[in-house]
Parts: C-alpha cells; sequence; structure tokens
C-alpha cells in the first residue's frame, strides 16, 4: 500500500445498511451501490439468492450449496449466512472465523471465481431482522441442518411481503460424503494383560494444600479463539475484476473492524505497464466495487479511500499513529513488516498484521489471469463475428 502523498486527503463515506449494486458482466466496470431503499423501489430482474450454512459445513457442502446458490442463470450475488454459529462477543472475527472464510473462498475461487459471495455474518451485525429485509432476493435456500432456520427466516420475510413477492425456503439436496476407504490392518500378537501397580495406601497420597484447594483462574482463550477487533483497520490492493482471493482479504477486513476502514487502491498511472491495459477497469470502478463490498459485509462500517500513485512514498498505514491493523495476504505480508517498520521508525505502535492465505494455493488467482481470459474471449468473439460477416448467400 503506498499512499499519493503524505499530505494526501483520504475521502470518506458512511455505509448505507445494506447497499445493493446491480448486475454487472464479466468485462465491464462495476457499478457504484444504490441505497437499500432505491434498490427497492426498481426491482432487478437478475436478483440474489440467500443460503444458510452450518458452521461446520464440509468444502464440498459449501461448493454444493453455493452452486444452487449461483442458479443455472448465473445470479449476480450469493448472500451467505453462518446460520446457528455461536456468539462471536463484541462483533469481532477469531482465527477460526478467518480461516472458515478461506474455506469459503477456496469453494467460490473453484466454481466461479467472479461470483459475488457476500458473508453475512452475525459478528458484523446480520440478524434475522436484516436477513430478511434484504430486497433483491429471488431464492432463499439451505444446508439440511439450517432448514428450520431458514423457514422460520422465510415466514418472517413474507409476513410483510407484497402479494405474490413470497419466497418459500428449499433445502438443496447435498453430495453424499465419498466412502472412506477400509486399510487392511496387520493381525497382532494376543498380548498379555499388563499387571497394573498396587493403590498407594492412604498416608502416602499427597495431600492438598489450602492454595492448591481455591478455585483455577480461568486460563486465556486458545490464540485461534482470540477475538480481533479494532477500530481502524487499513487494507490495499488493486481489486481490478473483483474476484474471489479479493473478497477473502476485504471480507477479512470488515470482520476485524468496527470503527473505520481505509482502502489503499492502485492509482491508474502504476498500472499502465500491465498487461491487457484496456481491459483494465478504472480507479474509480476499482474503488467503488472494494468500498462497497466493505459495506455489504459489516453494514454501516465508515470507509475511506485514497489512491496508491507513488510505489517509494510511504503508505497511510504507515502514516497514521492511530491506525491499529493492517489487513495482508501471505504473500502480500513482507510489506506489512516493512510498514511496521516505518512506523517504529516514527515512534508509532506496530500494527497487528492479519493474514489471509492466496485463493487457488500455489496456482494463484489473480487479475491478470482473468484479464487474458477475457482478452481471449472477445478475440473469439470477434472472429466468430467477422466469419459470420464473410458469409454471403449462393
Amino acid at each position: 500500500m503506498r499512499a499519493s502523498s503524505p499530505a494526501a486527503p483520504a475521502r470518506a463515506r458512511r455505509a448505507a445498511p445494506c447497499a445493493v449494486a446491480r448486475r454487472r458482466s464479466a468485462g465491464a466496470p462495476p457499478r457504484r451501490a444504490a441505497a437499500a431503499g432505491a434498490a427497492a423501489a426498481a426491482p432487478m430482474p437478475d436478483g440474489a439468492a440467500l443460503v444458510l450454512v452450518p458452521p461446520g459445513a464440509a468444502r464440498r457442502e459449501l461448493e454444493a450449496l453455493l452452486a444452487a446458490g449461483a442458479g443455472p442463470a448465473l445470479r449476480r450475488r450469493v448472500y451467505l449466512h453462518l446460520a446457528a454459529a455461536p456468539p462471536r462477543g463484541a462483533g469481532g472475527a477469531d482465527r477460526r472465523l478467518l480461516e472458515w472464510l478461506a474455506e469459503l473462498y477456496a469453494a467460490v475461487g473453484a466454481l466461479d471465481p467472479r461470483l459475488d459471495v457476500v458473508p453475512c455474518l452475525a459478528c458484523a451485525g446480520w440478524d434475522a431482522e436484516r436477513l430478511a429485509a434484504l430486497p433483491d432476493l429471488q431464492a432463499l435456500l439451505a444446508h439440511p441442518a439450517a432448514a428450520e432456520q431458514a423457514r422460520a427466516l422465510a415466514a418472517q420475510r413474507n409476513a410483510r411481503a407484497a402479494p405474490g413477492a413470497a419466497l418459500q425456503a428449499e433445502v438443496v439436496a447435498l453430495p453424499p460424503e465419498p466412502a472412506a476407504q477400509e486399510v487392511e490392518q496387520p493381525e497382532q500378537a494376543e498380548q498379555a494383560p499388563q499387571a497394573q501397580p498396587p493403590p498407594q495406601p492412604q498416608s502416602q497420597q499427597p495431600r492438598s494444600t489450602p492454595q492448591q484447594q481455591a478455585l483455577p483462574q480461568a486460563a486465556p482463550p486458545p490464540q485461534e479463539e482470540r477475538e480481533l477487533l479494532f477500530d481502524r483497520v487499513a487494507v490495499g490492493g488493486t481489486f481490478d475484476r473483483l474476484h474471489a482471493g479479493h473478497r477473502l482479504l476485504l471480507a477479512a477486513t470488515a470482520l476485524v473492524c468496527r470503527g473505520q476502514v481505509f482502502v489503499g487502491i492502485t492509482s491508474d498511472a502504476l498500472l499502465a505497464a500491465k498487461a491487457n491495459r484496456a481491459l483494465l477497469h478504472g480507479y474509480d470502478a476499482r474503488r467503488g466495487a472494494a468500498v462497497d463490498f466493505l459495506a455489504l459485509v459489516r453494514p454501516g462500517l465508515a470507509v475511506s479511500w485514497g489512491a496508491l500513485a507513488d510505489p517509494q512514498a510511504p503508505t497511510q498505514a504507515e502514516l497514521d499513529p492511530g491506525m491499529q491493523a493492517l489487513v495482508v495476504s501471505q504473500e502480500t505480508l513482507p510489506g506489512g513488516e516493512a510498514i511496521n517498520a516505518g512506523r517504529a521508525r516514527r515512534g508509532f505502535a506496530p500494527l497487528a498484521l492479519v493474514a489471509v492465505g492466496l485463493v487457488g494455493g500455489a496456482a494463484k488467482l489473480s487479475s491478470t489471469a482473468l484479464r487474458e481470459a477475457d482478452a481471449a474471449a472477445a478475440a473469439m468473439a470477434a472472429a466468430g463475428g467477422r466469419s459470420a460477416g464473410g458469409v454471403r448467400d449462393g
């Protein structure tokens, strides 16, 4: 993340409680989100699906549920709610939740990297009332373990729905669990039972001291259960063709922040040498897509942004003494450590570095690959058009 200059002002806004973006095609720039009221006044022909999953859903189950949510016509968005999840304290995430988030977006990447999947979690303010008020739902789907909650949510939504707009909760048929392969165990020789040591006489057993009889103090929670929640969080990236890897990074950012997020977006000038430059989305479109997604994950989140225009300039995360955390990928973790080194030179406290994994593993999902795919598709379409245009009647 690089700021355009130390004095460059960052723009900010308060996100709408439930911003809803209109459909965008794979190659078209994303449009800015509309307010929930405006979206409700203009129903979209290609709405979204809400999918309820239990916390322990397996990867294959997530993929099946996401495929059902996208539907054969590829709905533009899938909201995914973690049903019956345990309360998360003051509204933050922990390592286990971030690991689940990574598993979710790995499933998205395997299905369709560009599918707009929005995690709607209780720790970010998504309760039944807010879920029932989503204005653009075409389907309400559930894992079999979340069927009762889905039916209750459908009844709550339908109680105030317009005539003909009622939704029925549908339980998704999941693929069977793969059969476990039986491993033949070698036969073991029968062993004689081992003699047990005789019990100690009562006089030889250690006695408890008064200090030992006191109530034990509660141990701190394990590292994976400690809540990650900050008032000021930074994140940065290019965010071209928002894909599953971007959404993992941004969703993690929203889930660990209860106050204000600063988003650094790479300027158009820094991308001039990128492959398929003509297909790159402009700065405003990329900024809008990132900011709107953050607002969907945590309604009401305050978001500010700035252009990353100079690779040599210090970042906003480095210059802001009040910044508390930086969300990075495993790939950009060294950059976060460099930012902390710069903060140390300025006498600022180090940032908590929240690192998420890479979607796709070694074959990392990237906007460059998606642009290449779009360029190839455009070339094939153009070739087909020229071929069709050159055919003449006998």
